[in-house]
Order: structure tokens, then sequence, then C-alpha cells
């Protein structure tokens, strides 16, 4: 069991416990899905043989009618050949010669006919009877289907198992290898509201900003979140655009005179222009009452690449450039001091901090020790993070996190082939683990932050939606963009909530997709040629215009799981609320929630039909 002590000392209870923990902890929980599901592994590895050979029998079948084609097509060639060369005989069995004219053109037509003769035989055997093309295709068609239908046996009979998988499995799998942290099923408002009101966490209220993946969870009920967005940013582009000239010019003869000789050039002219961009952004956001008032901003250093060398000739550097800073602070009569550790204050590399006492309270010295061994050593990440600590939020943002894509469903883990599922299940969550893991790390250096406990909130006030704009938007994007995107759109989409109302337990929204229309230009840049003269370079850029379109949208809680909610959708429980309520009659499940293209804001669902559908679970509606 893992103690609050050992967090303390991140990078070596990951090396030494959590690694191996976590495997063998995924490992167990997949052979218990299997067994619960009842497939038997067995059959299952008869099933993926009969589909390997079947589907191996196909390619076969490919390749030798592939390779038959390219030797019917080779001979149709020289058979052409043959006969070209066949009349170029005739012709000159037709030239002057010493032998009777109609001997030499009986034995050109006798050579002609037998060289089309032999080639049309030849081509005849080749495409019909057993071997006969049209038969291998048949052949080849009779086993694409007998492959078809072997995968098709493999899934039905893996189907309880993949049945089983629920996309928060990582996520549960995480606080079972670390129970000290705690990961929710969902943001929920409560968390959110505390959150903002206590510590000042605030929406994304950008319209170049969407949330597509959020993870909240608390350590020692201290909460963070780890969320990644889709962001749109406006960059200059160059656009390149080329013109040939050609032109006359005298040059020496090299015999004292002149020759005029034709010259040609390209021109190359640009222009640079607003263009959209998109990406992904990912950020740990944690909250913690301890040294409050304490600001300052890290960035990546690089350590772990540097040899012992390099490593200390930058500290050697840094003192100089530390000791200046403290010169001036002190005339200026400001209290800024520097730690006696030069290596820490050189590779942690916060001097824009506004607060030495609560620095050096956070920043003790096993915290320096925690984070040198961690920025110096190179596995599995070493220095790749941002460190901003504004008041009591602190914002983490790693660059293997910028990489890897934490957000899941339904079908990540299935498949048809147990062996293979499994080893993706591993490592996929062994994966989870390490990038989740290592985007905390830096916090659990600070041993303050884990002796500090906050109590368990309870937030009572009113919340003006059930569901946070985060989660709201996860699920339109969960949805994709083509429900919700302009059909004039030349570029993805950023999808934003409004909230309408809320009708009981659901919320009824109005999504947003913000994206941009592409319109042609071509600008003429005078450019100065070899000839001495300017010439418009033409160069076509693109102006991207502004357009949006606004889609009614509803997200509420749901109170099954996702197993239950996949099963009774498929049993088509949901089937009357999805032709009434929906607009496309379809239903997506994520997390705890459900969202669906409303008909209409004003269609009077209030969110409890849903739950209400199965008696295990109803929510009674106070």
């Amino acid at each position: 069991m893992i103690e609050v002590t050992d967090l303390l000392e991140p990078l070596k209870l990951y090396n030494l416990t959590v690694k191996d923990d976590h495997h063998n902890n995924v490992t167990e929980f997949f052979d218990s899905l299997v067994e619960k599901s009842g497939v038997s592994l067995e059959e299952n590895a008869t099933l993926v043989k009969n589909f390997n050979d079947k589907k191996a029998f196909y390619e076969k079948s490919l390749k030798a009618i592939s390779k038959k084609q390219k030797f019917l097509g080779f001979l149709v060639f020289l058979f052409v050949i043959g006969l070209i060369a066949g009349a170029i005989f005739i012709f000159l069995a037709f030239a002057p010669s010493t032998l009777n004219i109609w001997i030499r053109v009986l034995f050109a037509i006798i050579g002609v006919a037998a060289l089309a003769g032999g080639f049309i035989a030849l081509i005849y055997k080749l495409t019909t009877g057993k071997n006969a093309l049209t038969v291998l295709k048949e052949k080849s068609e009779k086993a694409k289907k007998d492959k078809e239908q072997a995968l098709l046996e493999a899934y039905n009979q893996v189907a309880p198992l993949n049945a089983l998988f629920d996309n928060n499995m990582p996520a549960l799998l995480f606080s079972k290898t670390i129970p000290l942290i705690q990961m929710d099923q969902y943001f929920d408002r409560r968390k959110f509201q505390y959150l903002n009101e206590k510590y000042g966490f605030k929406e994304n209220t950008e319209k170049n900003v969407s949330s597509v993946y959020i993870q909240s969870g608390s350590i020692l009920g201290n909460p963070f979140i780890v969320q990644r967005n889709y962001v749109q940013e406006m960059r200059d582009k160059v656009y390149t655009g080329h013109l040939t000239i050609t032109y006359s010019r005298s040059v020496p003869n090299g015999k004292g005179g002149y020759t005029r000789t034709t010259i040609t050039q390209t021109l190359t002219a640009t222009v640079t222009k607003p263009a959209a961009y998109y990406y992904h952004d990912t950020w740990l956001v944690y909250s913690n009452d301890a040294a409050p008032k304490l600001t300052f901003t890290r960035k990546r250093t690089n350590a772990n690449n540097m040899n012992d060398r390099q490593k200390a000739s930058y500290v050697k550097n840094f003192e100089k450039e530390l000791n200046k800073k403290v010169e001036k602070a002190r005339a200026k009569g400001n209290s800024f001091t520097a730690m006696s550790n030069i290596e820490f204050e050189a590779f942690f590399n916060a001097i824009n901090r506004n607060n030495d006492i609560e620095f050096r309270l956070l920043f003790t010295p096993l915290a320096q020790k925690n984070f040198l061994n961690l920025i110096k050593t190179k596995e599995p990440y070493g220095d790749d993070f941002t460190f901003i600590k504004d008041g009591p939020l602190n914002y983490i943002k790693t660059e293997h996190s910028q990489l890897f894509r934490y957000e899941t469903d339904s079908t990540t883990f299935q498949g048809y082939n147990i062996e293979n599922m499994k080893d993706g299940f591993i490592k996929f969550n062994d994966a989870y683990m390490r990038n989740f893991y290592f985007d905390m790390a830096p916090l659990m250096c600070i041993p303050l932050y884990q002796q500090h406990q906050t109590f368990e909130f309870i937030y009572e006030g009113k919340f003006a939606t059930n569901i946070s704009s985060f989660e709201t938007e996860i699920m339109a994007n969960k949805f994709g963009e083509s429900y919700f995107k302009h059909p004039d759109s030349d570029t993805p989409a950023i999808l934003k909530r409004t909230t309408v109302q809320t009708s009981g337990k659901a919320d009824q929204n109005i999504i947003t997709a913000y994206s941009f229309r592409k319109i042609r230009h071509v600008e003429l840049v005078p450019t100065m040629g070899g000839d001495g003269c300017l010439h418009n370079v033409p160069v076509e850029w693109f102006e991207y215009k502004p357009i949006e379109k606004t889609t009614e949208f509803t997200v509420q809680e749901c109170k099954m799981g996702q197993i239950e909610f996949e099963e009774n959708k498929r049993n088509g429980i949901f089937n009357n609320i999805i032709e009434k309520y929906s607009k496309n009659n379809a239903i997506l499940y994520h997390r705890g929630l459900i969202s669906f293209l409303a008909t209409s804001l004003e269609n009077g669902y209030i969110g409890k039909e849903l739950n209400n559908t199965n008696a295990d679970s109803v929510e009674k509606e106070n």
C-alpha cells in the first residue's frame, strides 16, 4: 500500500513501485474481464488462426491474379510486336530479291501465322481451364467472403468481452494503483464551482478554444484537472508565386563583337497574410492553499540531455547572471535572495518569483533534491515541463502529454484477437499511467503539497447549469465536428457551448461551430527582373473569412454505467426517446454523461426519461 510519505520522492516511487504494480494491476484486470465475459481463450485462438489462414489464402490469390495479369499484359505486348514484325517481313517480301516473290511472301505469311498462332495458343491456355484468370478471380472472391465470415465469427465469439470495456477504466486503474490520487468519473459542476469561487479557476470562454478531454480528481483532497483543448489561432503565412520571363541580351562572342542571346528567368515573390492554424494543448491544473501568494514561471532547461561538462558550464554561467540580479535587487531595496543550492536555482530557474519566503517554504532541501533528480534523469521524460504558479493555482505543461491522447471510448480496446487486445490494453494503460504520473510528478516533488490536505468540500450553492462547459464541449467534440460545422467551411471548427436553459436534470444548449471559409485572391507583386524591368508576379493567397453555425444540443448525467447503457441501446429500450427528442436518432454516452442533437430546445425533455427507462437505474426526482 502506497503511503503519503511515499509520494515525497516521486521518481523513486515510480521506478521501485508504481511502474510494476500498475502493470500487474492492469494485467490482472484484463484477465478478470476475460473470466467475467466467459469467452474461451482456446476457441478464440482457433478462430483467430482460421481467420489468419483465410486472410493469407485471400492475399495469396490476389498476388496470383496480379502476377497472371502482368504476364498476360506482357504476352499481349509481344503479340503486338510480333504482328508489327510480321508486317515488316511481308513488306520486305515484296522488296527486290533473286528469290521468287511468291516464295518470299509464302514464307513471310507462314512465319507471321506461326508467331501469331503461338501467342494466341499461349494466351488461350492461360485464360481457360482451371488456371484461367476468370477462374482465379472467382476463387479470390470466394476467399474474400470466407475471410470476412471468419472475421465475423471471431468478433461474435469475443463480443461478450468487447461489451465489458468502459472508457473510464484507465482512470479507475490509476486510482487502484495509487489510491491517494482519486480520479473522478467526470468533471462535475460542484468541483468546478469550488475551483472557480475559491481559487479563481475560470471556464474557457474564448471562441478559439474548445475542450476535447478533461480528467478531474484530487491528491489528498486537493483538486486537479488535466485538460486537453483544441485551439485555433491566426498566424502569418507566407505565400509564394512564380513568373517566368524571357529577354534578349548582347554578350561578348570572344571575337571582338557581340551576340544576341535569349535568357529565361523565373521570378519569385511572396506575400504574408494571416491564416488559421489548429493544434491541441494539454495542461494540468492543481490547486493547493500552501504558499497562496507565490507566483513564478519556470521553463524547461533540457538538462537531461546535457553531459556533466555541459551541466557544470550551464550552472556556472547561470550563477554569474543570478549574482547580477541579486545585486540589482539589493540596489532597489528588494528582498530577492538566491538559494544556497545554485544547481537547483539554475535548473529550476524560477528567478521571477515574487515571494522569497513562500518560495523557500515550498522548495525545501528534499523538494530541491526531488526536482534535480526529475530534471536531470533521462528516463522516462526528464526536464520536459513548464511550471507556472499563480497563487493557489499551479499549471503544469509537459511535452510528453502534448503527444499522448488520454481520451478513450468504448471501441478503444475492442477487437477480435484476445491476445492482441490484451497487449494493446496493457500498453495503453501503462502509457496512461506513465504520462499522467509524470504530469503530476513536479507537484509531488513538493513535500508541503502532500502535507497540506484539504478537507473534502461539499458545495451547497445553486448552479446555473447541470453540466460544466468543459464536459459539454467534450461531448460535442465526441460527436464530431461534421454534425455542427457550417457546410461552406474549409477549415476545422471550434465548438463552443451556450446554455439556453436547464430542464430538470438536462441542459439545453446551443453549440456554435466557429470556422472559416477560404476566399482565393491573387496579388500582383512588382518584382525586378534581370532585364531591368519590373514584372507583376502573381501570388495566390487565401483570406480566412469567419463563419459560424449553431446547433441545438442536449446533455445530461446518466445514472447507468456504459456497459448497461450500451446493452439497453442494443435492446432498443431508448428507441422511443431517441425518435422523439433526437434530431438524427443518435445518442452518445461518455463517462457518465449522455448527449444528443435536440429536435428543439422546447421539446419538453427534462432528463429523467432516459434514466427511468431501466428499473435498476431510476433516480428519484425531488
